[in-house]
């Protein structure tokens, strides 16, 4: 609330405030004068009672001494002449009463206290010691009445406050008489400018009467509505230009904006353009040496065959790049979320990297972190494909130890996880100045980078757009010379599963003890970290020749080892050796012994066999077939024949031929272009397809009708008819009869492209470069279907 009121005029304030200064000063110098006349009356009081205390004192000293209290009363009774002492008394230096006076009979007499003045509401006492020679021999006590202090007291409290009030009264008098010269022209000057403000009028002009400050700020008012009306006329006369220019404006803004229009669709149609006439080519490279590659091939042509697949596949991944860099930019990225499994995702993407990894002799692993939420709901495409270019550079820029896939959570308050997708190397890392550019589009740490390693970088760009799509982040940590560490950063809400299925453990197996010989995942020890997860009890040793003696001594203590598991990073020579120094020592010949590779050994895996090994695994080792493994050779220890453990013992074995046979799927191929029709043709030959092939959509149309087909695979860019029109014309034939699958086999990867192809009556989508498993997939599909719905 505001004391001031502020709906009131200059003139109630005024009024306000000197009622306010004049009552303050009143109070303050009534309440000061009080205070004085207190103090100075207390003082008389005790200057009083001091005197007549020390007088009679001295007076009675005799009548103390001899013991003649009636003398000492008739002293006491002398004061009935003092106004204001009620009540005196003398004590004894024993303390008991020795004479007293008192003015009211009704008055007590009190018990002795110590020296000292007493100040009370009604009155004040005083207890006077009484001294001869020196000793005490007794005390005085007086009490006086303040009664008739206070008397005057509030008598000359009612004065001041009189005249305080007068003096009040006499102050409103002269303001009221003095604020008219100040609330007048303020007044004037207010109505002025709500005159102003109701009509706009700014010719009007408030009148000047003073030359005082109000008169100052009347001219200035005065002063602004003639700069304000000058405005107005050159604000008039600017509209007209004004608005001639916005019109001329937005003529521009709109050529700018068509401008602006046509180049996307010049960019969209570039890289639509881009991309099909890149992959069209690179379609027939990677068919046709995917095709060799499964023929006799000796050494040296494999190794050609490899390079052109891994240069093609190199190729794809810049176009795939370029498109997903466009996609993000124009915000046509879309995301899915839906349930999956972390590890099973994870694991396939360990899988897929693994060989590249094996070509430079170094480790690929992937570690989940203890009691990990593995089923989340999200987009699993998106995460693998920032996953993947992690892991692609890592091994890229690693040559030495190797790559490391770490996943770990933490708890939200929201019940959601924040999930840490982490990949450590120890390759080359990256200098402190460059790492705020890494994720910059088409930047790399050093152009020697390029050059060396290639790369057009905009790989970790893209990773940074599309966390940022799914509400994450990336982040990366790197020392040169020592390796980097780059991390995703996402939360996702966990769900429930089917539960994949896992070995049972048992108290004999958790009690198992291990021997590790090495680990090539350095600070990680993650082989020691999934014993002990599993109850086990884990002993590290990091050099061949420290085992045989551990294990001996072991034995001797009653704890033999159950199983050594020897890792690559000791060397294959040196595990091998220990393999077969164990074998040839009695007590400890039958230990279980599992090795560790960085790769797949090949040819190699016998010789593991022979040094003794019961098996080996290769990087990068799953957690599950690790267990497993270890409890299958720690079970044929003592069996009499023993199945040597491989990658291969536990991995999922998939078909990799269809179940038709030749001539019971008959194929009509809609395509132009020579090149994809040979690599279509033999793709879909191997796979023990009849095919037929149109060169344009109006002879597919026309082959279709004559003679009946299977299923259709269809171009989407070619003469006469294209494939979006030939679909349409089927589907128009068709009439809702006996319904052909149509499945496009395009060039053209673009976002919407698939719904397009969708929306013309197609029945799936194949983007070139086209592989054997993705025919494969599509005809089993649509075969079966058909064969189920006749």
């Amino acid at each position: 609330m505001n004391i001031w009121g502020n709906q009131l005029t200059v003139a109630a304030k005024l009024n306000q405030l000197i009622l306010l200064t004049t009552g303050i000063a009143v109070i303050v110098v009534t309440a000061t004068g009080m205070f004085t006349d207190f103090q100075q009356n207390r003082s008389e009081v005790v200057s009083l009672m001091d005197s007549h205390a020390k007088v009679i004192g001295s007076n009675n000293t005799a009548a103390i001494v001899f013991d003649e209290p009636f003398s000492a009363r008739e002293s006491l009774k002398s004061l009935e002449v003092v106004s204001g002492i009620v009540v005196a008394a003398i004590y004894s230096d024993t303390g008991t009463l020795f004479a007293s006076y008192a003015g009211d009979d009704e008055l007590a007499i009190p018990d002795v206290a110590d020296e000292g003045y007493y100040f009370n509401a009604e009155h004040v006492d005083l207890y006077q010691a009484i001294i001869l020679d020196g000793d005490n021999i007794g005390t005085i006590f007086l009490r006086y009445d303040m009664s008739e202090a206070y008397q005057a007291l509030l008598q000359e409290l009612f004065m001041d406050l009189g005249v305080g009030l007068l003096a009040m009264l006499l102050a409103v008098f002269l303001a009221h008489r003095v604020q008219r010269s100040i609330t007048e022209p303020i007044q004037a000057l207010s109505s002025t400018a709500q005159q102003v403000s109701d009509y706009g009028d700014y010719s009007v002009r408030a009148p000047v009467t003073n030359n005082d400050d109000i008169g100052q700020l009347t001219s200035v008012l005065n002063t602004m509505l003639q700069q304000v009306q000058d405005r107005d006329r050159e604000l008039a006369n600017s509209r007209d230009l004004l608005e001639q220019r916005v019109i001329e404006r937005t003529a521009e803004l709109t050529v700018a904006k068509d401008q602006a229009e046509a180049a996307a669709r010049s960019k969209s149609q570039f890289l639509a353009a881009m991309s099909h006439e890149i992959r069209t080519p690179l379609n027939g490279v990677i068919g046709m040496a995917s095709l060799v590659a499964g023929s006799d091939l000796d050494e040296q042509q494999r190794d050609s065959i490899d390079t052109i697949q891994s240069s093609a596949d190199a190729l794809l991944g810049i176009i795939n790049d370029i498109l997903d860099f466009s996609k993000i930019e124009a915000g046509k990225m879309d995301l899915e979320f839906i349930p999956f499994n972390l590890r099973s995702s994870f694991e396939d993407l360990a899988e897929v990297m693994k060989l590249k990894a094996a070509e430079k002799n170094i480790y690929l692993q992937l570690r989940f972190a203890k009691d990990l939420a593995e089923n989340v709901k999200g987009d699993p495409g998106r995460i693998r494909q920032v996953m993947m270019n992690f892991v692609s550079n890592a091994v890229k820029f690693t040559s030495v130890g190797g790559v490391m896939i770490d996943v770990s959570s933490t708890p939200m308050a929201n019940g959601n996880q924040l999930y840490r997708f982490a990949v450590e190397d120890t390759g080359i890392g990256i200098s402190t100045t460059k790492l705020e550019h890494v994720f910059e589009e088409f930047a790399q740490a050093d152009s020697s980078t390029t050059r060396k390693y290639g790369g057009t970088g905009l790989g970790l760009s893209i990773c940074a757009l599309l966390a940022n799509l799914m509400n994450g982040k990336v982040e990366v940590l790197s020392r040169e010379g020592e390796g980097s560490i780059f991390s995703l950063l996402l939360e996702l809400e966990t769900v429930e599963l089917p539960v994949l299925d896992s070995p049972a453990m048992d108290e004999q197996n958790a009690a198992l003890n291990i021997l590790i010989v090495g680990d090539i995942t350095g600070r990680h020890q993650l082989t020691a970290e999934w014993c002990q997860r599993w109850g086990m009890n884990a002993h590290v040793v990091t050099k061949a020749d420290e085992a045989i003696p551990l294990m001996l001594e072991a034995h001797k203590a009653g704890k033999p080892f159950d199983t050594v598991i020897a890792d690559e990073a000791i060397e294959l020579l040196n595990c091998l050796s220990l393999a077969k120094n164990i074998r040839q020592e009695p007590l400890i010949a039958e230990t279980a012994l599992l090795l560790i590779a960085i790769g797949s050994l090949g040819d190699k895996g016998r010789i593991v066999e022979d040094a003794g090994f019961n098996g080996y695994l290769s990087r990068p080792v799953k957690e599950s077939h690790f267990l497993k493994t270890l409890l299958q050779i720690n079970q044929q220890s003592a069996a009499s024949s023993k199945d040597f453990v491989t990658p291969f013992t536990f991995a999922e074995h998939k078909e990799n031929k269809i179940t038709v046979t030749d001539g019971r799927v008959s194929i009509l191929l809609a395509e132009d272009n020579i090149v994809n029709q040979k690599v279509a043709v033999r793709m879909l030959e191997k796979l023990g397809c009849n095919v037929d092939i149109a060169v344009n959509g109006s002879e597919a149309v026309d082959m279709w009708q004559a003679q009946p087909y299977d299923m259709i695979f269809m171009d989407c860019h070619m003469p006469v008819l294209d494939g979006y029109q030939a679909t349409e014309e089927i589907r128009r034939i068709e009439n809702g009869e006996r319904h052909i699958p149509i499945v496009a086999l395009t060039a053209n990867a673009l976002e919407g492209e698939a719904q397009v192809c969708a929306d013309v009556g197609m029945d799936g989508f194949i983007a070139k470069p086209v592989k054997v498993s993705d025919l494969e997939t599509v005809i089993i599909d649509f075969t079966q279907n058909d064969k189920q719905s006749a």
